[in-house]
């Protein structure tokens, strides 16, 4: 057979190969075996849905098939000319080779693929496919590496660039028809279209996603090494074999039931559901079909349960639709944290596997917060060697990019808003939350440019069968009614009374009052104070009362500020700083510390200020006696409040018996036009300022959804505002959000129900790592200042030492192992600063050593030498200090 010649895979010396008939079936062991063992009953039903005329035994034979012809344009000579050795052995065998100088420069071996089955697949098989499906087919085959193709890409690829020679066209047919015989059995009665339930585009977009997974997995040489020794058909009887190992050891168990759903009690520690638990619990149970996906969204106070009522809620709907994934999204790193602990408590009490009880932490510190790494599989070899394909395949080893395709996993936002973003194997992400029921928390937290994202987010969702539940204490309404919307629910009548439960199919949507919790009174009242050393002062008096206090401030720098000027005071009051500009390993002790000293089961002690930022507003499980806020937005406001008298039965002082909380703002310049809102609108923020500067006291959950709306509706509006100031601010509020609202259609996919097949084609796709990418094509999913992740080398004058526990000395030379790397993350630094970001980058010496850029955990970090505390290039000064973490400044 001339076809074993075509190779799809070789040794670095370009000898020894592994022939493009045998990756294709490797590639078909692994899409058969993920088809037939690895995917849920109730994911099986959707996928039947692609071609409803076959059965699903006969659907596997057809998706394996196809999916085996992902690297049919491998067998062109473009891509056989990448090995000097392979092709003397072709020319010598018949294969003719065009000049190079016909070669697209942007055209690769996946989208020959793509017009090789789009033109010739028909002619092949006996004319089976539908040209609009065979379309789809093609364009989710040449997006396999990424990215789609374009007009343009496709029509650089002429006949003589595939190889028009009697050679390259019969072995690419030889191949195909060897595949459709081994595969198919050869013979297909039935016409092949789409489902007229599918999107194309959704289709398009699953299928690629498809491809991908089972293409790296076929491409580890571990379990599929070169061979030239069999026949085809036992080949692949053998790749069947390999693709069980692979899986297995590479963490895609094989699909079983869940397990009948406990009691809620057995599953947390013997608590019985309060009453609002049960009443959502059971109108989900009621409530959702295996037949189609729910969005709902739990609006209740903080304190009830909310987290338990989304876990156990998820078990109902995966029991009902017969699956068993989910994926937690959080606002931070610190949320995730603790989520991710509580998640894989209640796992492992759920699952009686323990394959299937594994929960994967995703966001950039994951590695330090997890005690040790999984097993990775080696790296996925390649045959794009130019291209540098190598190094990026590897990532998807990375929990954060490779997490979202586990059965379970906890981590940032962040990961499901990047599945929207033209970012490469965005697709990949949204394949991984197919196979999940996804909880998302503080959603009234994100702004219009996130809303958007999540938005987009909750259409795709609708249509790739994914159930979503949302948790808030304050959501506005306008939010609520967009979040619906996006979803594509049905209309419904008007909503229940606060706290509710919102809960929405493709098919109906309805609203109900959750009972009540018992009412909770809370002082509030202005600390009239007009700059930061009158605040401080109030601080300590109140300190010196007693009790544990909550200082929590709009911006580090602020933070950083009241806690130095409280330290320089002669209070003898300990003190803490928690923000998110401190190495990681000092904010994860200091995460500890806070905890220990204000957590539930804490050693609480008689009297301690914490000063912090926006991180403990989100879901973090602390009391305090006192809060003492800068002014923020009221949905916020609620919930720092809800660090207030959080837990029962603890001894307070007689100051603080009953819950208070203290507000403050030091520039109201920025309601003139003069002043410069840092974190939040100020429109937003007069309308809060207008709205609690009459209250001396708030009732919840009386009076939550009162004030969040007098707020966020535009049509109401608190009494005290200056009409002028407040339309002034309100034109300025709605200029930027219509930019929000730009910036984001800037970077978003476009909906699934698109009908432009050419919808990604002049895309240039985005960068979700690389801070040094341009901001017209980074991949954010917040706005702000660009991020950069910041190595503090400590040298005090026995050479630069990292920032960590061990305090290392840096060698720029060190090979990279996993302790090492552990011990470089535990001295970085996030920071978001466009002139701390702007000098870093421009500075050589910041780069990371080239050894570093080798691993992707490393590659894109920058280093700051702090020479007795200080880093100092050309105008910025970066202080570090063990108490207050880095400080920025100018010289």
């Amino acid at each position: 057979m001339r076809e074993l010649l075509l190779w799809a895979k070789t040794a670095s010396d370009g000898t020894s190969y592994h022939p493009l008939i045998y990756h294709s079936f490797d590639i078909a062991a692994v899409s058969e075996e993920i088809l037939t063992n690895r995917i849920s009953r109730g994911k099986k039903r959707f996928i039947n849905d692609f071609f409803p005329s076959f059965s699903y035994a006969e659907l596997i034979k057809l998706l394996t098939f196809l999916t085996s012809l992902h690297d049919i344009g491998k067998a062109t000579p473009f891509f056989q000319n990448k090995n000097s050795i392979r092709r003397n052995t072709l020319l010598k065998t018949g294969f003719y080779f065009p000049s190079e100088d016909i070669f697209p420069g942007k055209a690769r071996h996946n989208f020959f693929s793509e017009m090789i089955i789009r033109k010739n697949l028909n002619g092949i098989v006996g004319d089976l496919f539908e040209q609009n499906t065979l379309n789809e087919i093609s364009l989710a085959a040449g997006g396999h590496h990424g990215e789609f193709s374009s007009a343009l890409i496709r029509k650089q690829i002429t006949p003589k660039v595939l190889g028009n020679s009697e050679a390259w066209e019969s072995s690419r047919d030889k191949i195909i028809k060897k595949l459709f015989e081994v595969i198919m059995g050869g013979k297909i009665e039935t016409k092949i279209s789409l489902g007229a339930k599918i999107r194309p585009i959704v289709f398009r977009y699953w299928f690629a996603g498809f491809i991908t997974l089972s293409d790296w997995i076929a491409s580890i040489e571990k379990y599929f090494p070169y061979s030239l020794t069999k026949s085809p058909e036992n080949y692949f009887s053998d790749s069947r074999e390999k693709a069980k190992l692979a899986l297995n050891e590479c963490g895609f168990p094989v699909n079983t039931e869940p397990p009948g759903l406990p009691d809620f009690s057995e599953l947390f520690s013997g608590y019985q559901p309060r009453l609002q638990q049960s009443e959502v619990i059971n109108i989900v149970r009621a409530n959702h079909t295996p037949e189609e996906s729910s969005l709902i969204i739990v609006e209740a106070p903080m304190g009830i349960g909310k987290t338990e009522i989304s876990f156990y809620s998820t078990e109902i709907i995966n029991s009902i639709s017969s699956q068993t994934g989910s994926y937690i999204g959080m606002p931070t790193q610190a949320t995730s944290n603790q989520m991710y602990l509580r998640f894989s408590n209640f796992i492992a009490g759920r699952m009686s596997d323990p394959a299937r009880s594994n929960v994967g932490l995703l966001h950039s510190a994951s590695d330090l917060f997890l005690s040790e790494n999984e097993n990775k599989p080696e790296g996925i070899a390649d045959d794009d060697v130019e291209s540098g394909e190598t190094l990026n395949s590897q990532d998807w080893f990375r929990n954060k990019k490779r997490g979202l395709l586990a059965p379970h996993a906890v981590g940032t936002i962040d990961q499901v808003l990047l599945s929207v973003i033209r970012t490469k194997h965005n697709y990949l992400r949204l394949y991984g939350l197919h196979s999940k029921t996804v909880i998302l928390d503080e959603v009234h937290s994100y702004d219009i440019y996130m809303s958007s994202l999540l938005h987009r987010f909750l259409s795709w969702a609708g249509e790739l069968d994914i159930s979503v539940i949302i948790l808030s204490a304050t959501l506005p309404r306008i939010k609520r009614e967009e979040l619906l919307s996006a979803f594509g629910s049905a209309k419904s009548s008007e909503s229940a009374s606060y706290p509710r439960i919102s809960f929405a199919s493709r098919t109906r949507s309805f609203s109900k009052a959750l009972t009540p919790p018992a009412e909770k009174k809370m002082a509030i009242s202005r600390l009239e104070a007009t700059d930061d050393t009158e605040t401080t002062k109030f601080i300590i008096s109140a300190a010196d009362k007693g009790g544990c206090i909550a200082v929590i401030c709009n911006t580090v720098n602020r933070a950083q500020k009241l806690f130095t000027l409280f330290g320089e005071s002669n209070t003898e009051v300990p003190s803490v700083l928690l923000h998110s500009r401190f190495p990681a390993y000092r904010r994860q002790q200091i995460e500890a510390q806070v905890s220990g000293a204000f957590g539930k089961n804490g050693n609480r002690p008689e009297r301690m200020v914490l000063f912090s930022t926006q991180i403990i507003e989100q879901s973090l499980d602390i009391d305090f006696d006192l809060i003492i806020t800068e002014l923020c937005p009221a949905d916020l406001l609620l919930q720092r409040a809800g660090r207030l008298h959080r837990f029962e039965g603890l001894s307070r002082p007689p100051e603080y018996t009953k819950p208070s909380l203290k507000w403050f703002i030091t520039d109201e310049k920025i309601f003139e036009g003069e002043g410069k809102a840092v974190v939040y609108s100020p429109y937003v923020l007069y309308k809060t300022l207008a709205a609690i500067s009459g209250k001396t006291e708030i009732s919840i959950p009386r009076d939550i959804e009162p004030l969040i709306e007098s707020v966020y509706d535009e049509e109401v509006s608190p009494e005290g505002m200056d009409s002028s100031t407040a339309e002034r601010l309100r034109s300025s509020f709605i200029i930027e959000q219509e930019k929000m609202k730009m910036k984001a259609a800037q970077v978003l996919v476009p909906f699934p129900h698109c009908d432009d097949a050419e919808f990604q084609a002049d895309y240039n796709l985005l960068d979700d790592e690389d801070p040094e990418t341009n901001r017209s094509v980074a991949a954010a999913t917040r706005l702000g200042d660009p991020a950069l992740r910041v190595v503090c080398l400590l040298d005090e004058g026995k050479g630069p030492r990292y920032a960590s526990i061990k305090k290392s000395l840096f060698d720029p030379e060190e090979t990279v192992t996993h302790e090492l790397i552990r011990e470089i993350l535990e001295a970085v630094v996030p920071v978001s600063n466009m002139f701390v970001f702007n000098c870093l980058i421009r500075n050589p010496e910041s780069s990371p050593p080239d050894k570093w850029k080798k691993n992707s955990a490393l590659r894109y970090l920058r280093i700051a030498v702090f020479s007795n505390g200080i880093f100092t290039h050309d105008s910025l000064t970066l202080r570090y200090d063990h108490c207050k973490g880095l400080i920025i400044s100018n010289k």
